[in-house]
């Protein structure tokens, strides 16, 4: 639902009004549309705000890294609760008819391009820092701070605020199209350039920079395992079958850190290749390929890409465990998972739990 602004869906809109305006055909009714959008609204409420409601609920989970998840899923929740509402209402016509006049029309474009362009916008941030974290812990541990998350994710409002407010105070204030008989739309005709020069670098260059962080990383841990491998070899000691298994798999090896780091990579670029690749795809072809326009292939892609909403808060609070065992520690009686205990604590504690038993004896 990020760019219903196209030259081809401005005709369609057209083509529908010219059918359906003034006729028994244009009344509101439950489709499928406004209900899959009307389910994707009240889950992502659910689930964004669930997670939003333990970083204020516990401190302890408002680390560095979590800034980022902030920042996405407050997006996501001004989206659910602005957007999505809004889009049930003029679905619920064939036409797409807007009927809540033109301020809560530019208040639902707003949704659609600031806060569209900020989600993919965070799930970048979140990719270029998980990638960061596991290619190099070092500096990552030493220049990686709550300070600088903030700052980051306040430079990338400000980015976005800036490119995209400009592009809709210029549709709001001389392109606005006629609501009435076109919808609530972007007036793509009047800037066909620039809408597709901020398709390029607002949304397209954050997806290929999830798209691309993982592969990236299992490239250089491959490589430095081989390396490894190498040296072992050259040294004449004994090659360890973790490190082999970990080039055969070529996924990052030996311990396993205790933040998934590289989980929560994959989990994102895999969702962002589900949901929002699509639509991307769809409206590149839309707007450099004349008259190219499916209204199925359209609706197929904005479903899927509202998924996304779904998907985040799902996806984060199974990889990360400080999550889940502070949704624990909310619901009451439920206890947050213990980890397995080592081999050495494990030996201790059955030791001194024979002595007890010995000494009961």
């Amino acid at each position: 639902m990020i760019f219903n602004d196209s030259t081809e869906l401005q005709s369609n809109r057209t083509t529908n009004f010219g059918r359906h305006f003034n006729s028994t055909e244009d009344l509101p009714s439950w489709s499928w549309s406004p209900v899959f959008y009307l389910i994707v609204c009240i889950c992502g409420i659910i689930c964004n705000g669930t997670l939003l409601s333990l970083f204020i609920y516990d401190r302890h989970l408002r680390t560095p890294f979590n800034v980022y998840l902030i920042n996405l899923f407050s997006a996501n929740m001004a989206c659910l609760l602005v957007q999505y509402p809004l889009a049930v209402l003029s679905y619920r016509y064939p036409s797409g008819r807007w009927t809540m006049g033109n301020p809560a029309c530019t208040l639902y474009l707003y949704c659609q391009s600031v806060l569209g362009a900020a989600i993919i916008s965070f799930h970048a941030l979140t990719a270029i820092n998980r990638a960061w974290a596991i290619l190099q812990p070092r500096s990552y541990r030493t220049l990686h701070s709550a300070r600088l998350a903030w700052t980051l994710c306040g430079a990338m409002w400000v980015y976005i605020h800036t490119v995209e407010g400009a592009f809709l105070f210029a549709d709001t204030q001389w392109y606005r199209v006629d609501i009435a008989t076109m919808g609530c739309i972007f007036n793509n005709k009047a800037f066909p350039q620039w809408s597709n020069v901020n398709c390029l670098v607002v949304y397209m260059l954050p997806l290929c920079v999830v798209l691309t962080s993982c592969p990236l990383v299992v490239v250089n841990r491959v490589l430095r395992a081989r390396q490894r491998l190498n040296r072992r070899v050259e040294a004449g000691l004994s090659i360890d079958r973790r490190l082999s298994r970990a080039v055969s798999r070529g996924m990052p090896s030996a311990k396993r850190d205790g933040s998934n780091k590289f989980t929560i990579l994959a989990l994102l670029t895999i969702s962002v290749a589900m949901c929002s690749l699509p639509e991307m795809i769809f409206f590149l072809l839309v707007g450099f390929v004349p008259g190219f326009w499916q209204p199925t292939v359209f609706q197929v892609t904005a479903h899927l890409y509202s998924c996304q909403t779904i998907l985040d808060p799902i996806l984060f609070g199974l990889a990360l465990e400080r999550l889940q065992n502070s949704l624990f520690k909310l619901c009451g009686p439920c206890k947050p998972r213990d980890r397995a205990p080592s081999t050495a604590a494990g030996g201790l504690f059955q030791r001194s739990e024979n002595i007890s038993k010995q000494t009961e004896t």
